[in-house]
C-alpha cells in the first residue's frame, strides 16, 4: 500500500463570473500537462453546476498518480516546467483561494508519530557548516580535517548536490581556515531551534544537511508552521534517528538561506526508501516546497549527505 496510487484533490473558490474560464483553463491547458507527467484526471464537480454571475462558485477536481513512484518521477518536471508555472499564475487571477491535498482512500497502519526512545529539545550554542572544494583527492582533504580538529565527510551517493566535495562541521561562528584542505564554496552559521535524538550513540551512519530559503512573502505563521511540520515529520519517521532544525543567521554563498534541517540515518537507503515514501513526506511536508501547492513556504532547496563514523548531531 505504501507504493500504491496517490489521489490529488484541488478545491477552488472561483471569483464571480469566472467559473467557465476556470473550467476551460483546466481542460485545455492543465489536463494535457498533467497527462504528460502521469497525473490522470478523475472528475470535476461544480458547486453549483450552473452560472451565478453575482456569486462565487466552488470547483472540486480529482486526479491520481498511478503509483507513488510516478509522483516522484513527476516531481522534477513540476518544479522546472515553465508551462506549469504560467498556468498557476493565470489561475490565481481567477480564484479567491484554493487548496491542493494529497492522500489515499485507506489508512496506512503504523504511520503515526513514533516517539519511543525519542528525546526532544530546543536551543543550543551556535555552530557552522562549510562546503569545501577539496585540494586534490577528497580522501586526502578529509584526512587533513582531523589535524585541524574538525569533523566532516565526503558528499557522495544519493541526495548530494555537491558530489565529491566535503561537508565540514565546526563550533562557533568563525569559519575555520581550511586553506590546507580546499576552498570554502559556501558556509552557514546556525542558531538551533529544535533537536531530537533516538540513537545518540549512532556509529557507521549517514548525516544529511538540508538548506532551505523561505519565500520573500511568506508570513510569520507560514514560517512557524513549516518549522513545526519539520519537527513533526521527525517524530513520525523512526529511521531518522537524530535531527536538528536551525535558523541560518549568516551564509556566505549567493543564496540567502533561512533554515537548516539536519538528519541522521543508519543507512543511505533509509533516505531513498523510508524517508522519501512516508506519507508524512509526500502528503504533508513536501507541500511546503512544491511549486503547485498554495501553502508553499520555501522556494530554494539544497542538500548534501556523507558517511559518519559517529553521530554529529548527538552532541
Amino acid at each position: 500500500m505504501v507504493m500504491g496510487p496517490v489521489d490529488v484533490i484541488d478545491h477552488l473558490i472561483v471569483r464571480q463570473g469566472c467559473q467557465r474560464e476556470v473550467i476551460s483553463l483546466f481542460r485545455t491547458h492543465y489536463e494535457p500537462l498533467a497527462a504528460e507527467r502521469g497525473l490522470k484526471f478523475g472528475k470535476m464537480v461544480l458547486l453549483p453546476p450552473f452560472d451565478r454571475p453575482e456569486s462565487e462558485a466552488e470547483i472540486i477536481i480529482t486526479w491520481q498518480y498511478p503509483t507513488l513512484g510516478q509522483l516522484w518521477m513527476a516531481r522534477g518536471v513540476e518544479e522546472s516546467d515553465p508551462r506549469i508555472a504560467a498556468f498557476w499564475s493565470t489561475l490565481e487571477t481567477l480564484v479567491v483561494r484554493r487548496s491542493r491535498r494529497l492522500g489515499r482512500d485507506a489508512m496506512l497502519d503504523e504511520m503515526g508519530p513514533r516517539d519511543d526512545g525519542f528525546s526532544l529539545g530546543a536551543g543550543g550554542p551556535r555552530r557552522g557548516i562549510a562546503f569545501v572544494e577539496p585540494l586534490g583527492a577528497p580522501e586526502a582533504a578529509l584526512a587533513a580535517l582531523s589535524t585541524l580538529g574538525l569533523r566532516g565527510g565526503i558528499n557522495r551517493g544519493a541526495y548530494t548536490f555537491r558530489p565529491e566535495e566535503l561537508t565540514v562541521e565546526f563550533d562557533g561562528e568563525a569559519v575555520p581556515d581550511l586553506a590546507t584542505t580546499g576552498t570554502v564554496a559556501e558556509a552557514v552559521i546556525l542558531s538551533p531551534i529544535a533537536f531530537g535524538k533516538r540513537t545518540p550513540q549512532l556509529t557507521g551512519g549517514v548525516k544529511r544537511t538540508i538548506l532551505l530559503r523561505t519565500m520573500a512573502d511568506a508570513t510569520e505563521d507560514q514560517v512557524r508552521g513549516m518549522e513545526q511540520q519539520l519537527v513533526e515529520y521527525a517524530r513520525h519517521l523512526p529511521e531518522m534517528v537524530n535531527f536538528g532544525l536551525s535558523h541560518v543567521v549568516r551564509s556566505t554563498g549567493e543564496t540567502r538561506w533561512t533554515h537548516c534541517y539536519e538528519q541522521e540515518f543508519r543507512d543511505v537507503a533509509d533516505v531513498t526508501g523510508a524517508y522519501l515514501d512516508h506519507p508524512a513526506h509526500w502528503a504533508v511536508v513536501d507541500r511546503l516546497f512544491h511549486p503547485e501547492a498554495p501553502e508553499r513556504a520555501a522556494d530554494a532547496f539544497f542538500h548534501s549527505i556523507y558517511a559518519v563514523d559517529r553521530s554529529v548531531l548527538a552532541r
